[in-house]
């Protein structure tokens, strides 16, 4: 009977050690609706969500990324030119299907970097955190000399433009979270059910992004960067930002419990990996 009961507490500790993120996402998302109740309000839901889409799909490649024991320094400022990219094309040229065109350019601007950082890390023998930092610099350079610096809109962008970033799937379900759950859909496949993405976990064990893929290890794979982790720290991420903010609190306190949550996070998973290499040792 008392090793039925041992077994079954171990059960519960384990499942509570492997989910524990979703349960402190639940509870963040109490506490903040019990202080402020218009935090639970759809309208604040979606905009949490679209936020949380954005840091979602960056760290998703992000996650690939630290998955082979390496990291991205240039993450987010492709994603700026990306930006940049499909914004001025669109503005620039206005007949039929600008829009599609400036998206394929843009990814393949994004992609070139991407091939350029490959390039410099692999077979130059770059660091890739000196390699990845110095392509950053290029890709801000650029979108400084594009947006002379400052913000950039146009009263001709096509109804596309906006389309993807704030329409919505039947009236309801923003598209920036179809695309998230596409893109989580077929990473989720490629690192958990094929042998290429299996290959990309090995030993080696910015700050939204960075924080997502810390945290996300800490969740489902207990110690290894992970989809469903990433996904779930994500969210987080935003909803602390989002409470935070209609709060009303400074900006600095924003920076001082993301960078307490980073640091946490780096500290438990190191903590397992050490665990896991002493068992194996």
């Amino acid at each position: 009977m008392e090793n039925k009961q041992a077994t079954k507490k171990l059960a519960y500790k384990n499942i509570l050690v492997k989910y524990w993120l979703a349960f402190f996402m639940v509870a963040i998302f109490i506490l903040f609706t019990a202080i402020q109740p218009s935090f639970a309000g759809i309208s604040n839901i979606i905009t949490i969500l679209n936020t949380g889409c954005i840091y979602g799909i960056v760290s998703m490649g992000l996650n690939i990324v630290m998955c082979t024991g390496e990291i991205d320094f240039a993450v987010g400022a492709e994603l700026t030119l990306s930006a940049v990219a499909v914004a001025k094309l669109c503005s620039t040229f206005t007949f039929g299907n600008a829009y599609v065109a400036a998206v394929i350019l843009s990814l393949i601007v994004a992609i070139v970097f991407g091939v350029v950082n490959v390039f410099l890390n692999v077979h130059v023998g770059i660091p890739a955190f000196i390699a990845t930092m110095g392509t950053s610099l290029v890709a801000t350079g650029i979108c400084k000399y594009l947006t002379n610096s400052g913000s950039i809109y146009s009263s001709t962008w096509p109804k596309e433009f906006i389309w993807l970033g704030q329409g919505y799937l039947f009236n309801t379900i923003p598209i920036s979270t179809v695309c998230l759950i596409i893109i989580v859909i077929i990473m989720w496949v490629y690192t958990e059910k094929t042998k290429g993405g299996k290959l990309l976990f090995g030993d080696n064990s910015m700050l939204n992004g960075l924080t997502a893929i810390m945290v996300g290890a800490t969740f489902f794979h207990i110690g290894i960067y992970n989809i469903p982790g990433t996904v779930l720290a994500s969210i987080l991420v935003c909803m602390i930002e989002n409470g935070m903010v209609m709060l009303g609190a400074p900006n600095f306190a924003k920076y001082l419990v993301k960078s307490a949550i980073l640091l946490a996070a780096v500290t438990i998973v190191t903590v397992i990996k050490k665990r896991q290499m002493k068992s194996i040792g």
